[in-house]
């Protein structure tokens, strides 16, 4: 019921583009939305509850065993007649012989107590506890890797959203400045050559649009996929906010800054920690393999009664209650070379967790320096921006004295488009580096 209505929501959001007064999905909505229908992270939520069950199950090792067993015979009656004679045979003078039943209902329960079983029951038991904590920070950093997916998925729908527009704008430019000069040509005041040129110009920014389109599209399936949704999905977008914040630019400062004095915390990361307990468990294992030369002991209790083939419990009863003791003394080397096998996979399993943080760190200090590049960028672009602005409103009033060309106007409305681009790119990367220095 609860996935019906979270599919039932989610479609209502995600289809909104098609009413007039259809509701932008915000970055909120998005990972919202990702976080209940996440397939991935759906799969490490249940594999996190699987390890409960898991650690709920090793703990049963401790535990008592009863088993209850129940057998019902029949002897041919040739055999029965020989039981029979041979009963009555075997009586004392005067004495009724031992009753001889063609039919027979055996019943027995059994009762075992592990004690010590060579480590087995206390290497389950944490094994089960360290994958149930590795299960747990997987499922962790399978929200924050969703989260970071989530988000670098909703800029870049953003990002080649604005950029679409761009050069839809370009198009309309280029489209506008061909009719106008087709006309000065048919008056005589344009040469062939700078209608062809703007031709071409038509002709690149059509290329252009096409492609924006399409790389819009595949962003806007990327971000479907992740939110669980239909990978058709529709939706709108807000517009691309070019405003990054200066405490926005002051926290990438700050981060460029970290690590300086002291090393990054990375081992409280989830994905860290769950690659420690690799460690923990190969050193359980080899626990496991030392636990092969220590001996095992275990009470057992067993109750029986025999019947006729009547339920009611009116025949022979006996119990045995013990305690057995099993010490290996020779098992061919077996336990010793499973000790040296599993001393060696210990060794190589710490070098592996060791390597895995030691890329984790790098993928840490990769964000850093791509923030704070990232956040140059964004400086630079912004500056761009202005200044191409500022030469296209001087290069066209010039031109309308006839004091430039037509290569100087277009380049100057090349300029101011490649500079608004680089703006809406710089943005896109930046909020991206971002959100990657926030997972790590």
């Amino acid at each position: 019921m609860r996935n019906g209505l979270v599919w039932l929501a989610a479609a209502l959001l995600l289809a909104a583009a098609s009413t007039a007064a259809a509701e932008d999905l915000t970055l909120e909505k998005a990972i919202e939305l990702a976080l209940q229908q996440n397939q991935s992270l759906k799969q490490a939520n249940y594999q996190a509850e699987a390890s409960n069950w898991t650690f709920a199950r090793s703990l049963s090792g401790w535990l008592p065993h009863v088993t209850y067993d129940e057998t019902w015979s029949r002897v041919d009656p040739s055999t029965y007649n020989m039981e029979k004679k041979a009963a009555k045979l075997q009586a004392l003078p005067g004495t009724s012989p031992e009753p001889v039943y063609q039919a027979n209902l055996s019943k027995s329960i059994s009762v075992a107590q592990p004690i010590f079983n060579g480590l087995g029951e206390w290497v389950a038991i944490d094994s089960a506890y360290i994958n149930r904590s590795a299960a747990h920070w997987t499922d962790e950093d399978a929200r924050l890797q969703t989260i970071l997916n989530v988000k670098e998925a909703y800029f870049n729908a953003l990002k080649t959203h604005a950029l679409a527009e761009v050069s839809r704008e370009s198009l309309t430019m280029s489209q506008e400045a061909l009719r106008l000069y087709r006309g000065r040509y048919t008056v005589g005041q344009a040469m062939q050559s700078d209608v062809l040129r703007y031709e071409a110009q038509v002709a690149a920014a059509e290329g252009a649009l096409i492609a924006a389109d399409n790389n819009f599209a595949l962003a806007k399936m990327a971000l479907a996929t992740l939110l669980g949704g239909p990978v058709e999905a529709e939706f709108t977008l807000p517009p691309i906010d070019l405003e990054v914040s200066a405490a926005d630019l002051q926290n990438a400062e700050t981060a460029s800054l970290a690590g300086v004095k002291t090393p990054l915390p990375i081992r409280a990361h989830p994905a860290v920690k769950a690659a420690d307990t690799a460690n923990d468990l190969a050193t359980q294992q080899l626990a496991g393999a030392v636990g092969k030369l220590l001996p095992r002991i275990n009470f057992t209790y067993n109750y029986n009664w025999a019947t006729d083939a009547s339920v009611k419990p009116d025949g022979q009863t006996s119990w045995i209650m013990g305690v057995g003791v099993q010490i290996p003394l020779f098992q061919s080397g077996g336990a010793i070379s499973g000790i040296g096998e599993q001393a060696k996979l210990q060794k190589a399993t710490a070098e592996g967790v060791e390597q895995f943080e030691r890329t984790f760190l790098q993928r840490a200090h990769t964000a850093q320096l791509n923030l704070a590049s990232a956040q140059l960028r964004v400086v630079a672009a912004r500056k761009e921006v202005v200044s191409a602005k500022a030469d296209l409103d001087i290069i066209m009033r010039r031109a309308e004295l006839g004091m430039q060309t037509i290569l100087d106007v277009l380049d100057s409305q090349v300029a101011w488009l490649q500079s608004q681009s680089d703006l809406i790119g710089s943005v896109g990367d930046f909020r991206s580096a971002m959100a990657e220095w926030d997972y790590v």
